[in-house]
């Protein structure tokens, strides 16, 4: 009885020493998680975005531009293969389709969490509104949606230095984004025109849950 005893503490022990690299590595990328939101003033750089079915066929491939500055404020500028710019100025966020000639306009809180521009760009504390957060592996974070209504039923960020670095989403149809980060620039001073928004003279300009306007 006494040597079953001895071999179950010593179970539990070896059992509980396994874990706590694991619980040290989770809290390790939560704190990096944590300083990004919590520290890092502005972000600026280039992206690559590739979108791919359950297959692994590649469907689209774009990439761009993009400045983040604390709170809320954002500008994401695609080059190809079609020139859009999506734009918030912490209150409003503007997604401009060039070769429409379309200007689609919505409250900033209303798209929370509904793609990497206003993931990357918001709070941390809008982030775990929105998801659950959970630590699968050093420097990476899953978030799953606490409402079905949000864009992507899984999201997967990658961080590096402390900064995102690489942005998984999938939809409900199976379709994965990735989104890449490079040549990153953190806490630099950013022009605050880039974070502002005027409709081209001309442009069809569509109030989201309300009525468009020329």
């Amino acid at each position: 009885m006494k040597i079953k005893l001895a071999f179950a503490v010593l179970l539990a022990l070896c059992l509980s020493l396994s874990v706590m690299p694991v619980l040290a590595e989770q809290a390790a990328t939560r704190a990096d998680l944590a300083r990004y939101y919590d520290d890092v003033t502005s972000l600026q750089g280039r992206f690559t975005q590739q979108t791919h079915d359950e297959s692994g066929r590649i469907l689209e491939e774009s990439s761009g531009e993009f400045w983040i500055e604390r709170p809320d404020r954002f500008r994401w500028n695609y080059a190809e293969p079609w020139p859009q710019e999506i734009v918030s100025d912490g209150e409003r966020l503007w997604v401009y389709d060039q070769d429409l000639d379309q200007v689609t306009v919505r409250s900033l809180a209303d798209s929370l969490g509904r793609g990497p521009a206003t993931l990357l760009g918001g709070t941390l504390g809008e982030l775990e509104e929105a998801f659950e957060l959970t630590f699968p592996e050093p420097g990476r974070v899953a978030l799953q949606p606490r409402e079905a209504t949000l864009d992507y039923e899984h999201v997967l960020l990658r961080l590096e230095d402390g900064v995102p670095v690489e942005l998984e989403l999938e939809d409900g149809l199976g379709q994965i984004t990735v989104l890449r980060l490079e040549a990153l620039e953190r806490d630099v001073e950013i022009d605050p025109g880039r974070f502002e928004f005027q409709p081209p003279e001309g442009a069809d300009v569509i109030e989201a849950g309300g009525g468009r306007t020329l």
